[in-house]
């Protein structure tokens, strides 16, 4: 009788370590998608705007005048238009998208996080290269442990040469 009252608290104790270690690699992972695909997004419009060259003609569409802020990036690259927009693909849940004239050829966010207040500054000065500003939030769609959404802001510049 005393074995078994022994082997049911070593039981206990091992389901309980077990369950509080699987909510704490949930909220885990839920805090790292929010990081990783932010820093994805980032990494991508990086990309694009160091391809980005004014010499060889190369246009920015939108946002087109220093200190114009939009919810969207044209740029025109080797004859090809690059938006960057937020919108919702299927689920109807908001994210980053990406496309050609329009048309949105690429999810930038999976449905594991939701975006908002994407913007766009074209930041410039005088006779100077166009700078862009980039804003947007990305939350989790899954909840931590306490219930709430793990949420980050995402700020950066890129100039263009």
């Amino acid at each position: 009788m005393i074995y078994f009252a022994l082997l049911s608290i070593i039981l206990l104790i091992v389901v309980d370590l077990f369950f509080r270690i699987s909510e704490s690699s949930i909220e885990s992972s839920s805090k790292n998608s929010v990081v990783i695909e932010g820093e994805y997004v980032l990494n991508r419009l990086s990309y694009d705007i160091h391809r980005f060259d004014s010499t060889s003609g190369d246009i920015l569409l939108a946002p087109l005048d220093a200190g114009d802020t939009t919810p969207w990036l044209v740029m025109n690259i080797g004859g090809i238009n690059y938006t960057y927009t937020s919108g919702s693909i299927s689920t109807g849940e908001p994210s980053i998208v990406f496309g050609d004239l329009g048309v949105v050829s690429d999810r930038l966010t999976s449905n594991s996080v939701v975006d908002s207040d994407l913007t766009f500054t074209h930041i410039g000065n005088p006779g100077g290269k166009p700078t862009i500003k980039i804003n947007f939030t990305l939350e989790s769609t899954t909840p931590s442990r306490d219930g709430s959404f793990e949420s980050k802001d995402f700020e950066s510049v890129f100039s263009i040469r």
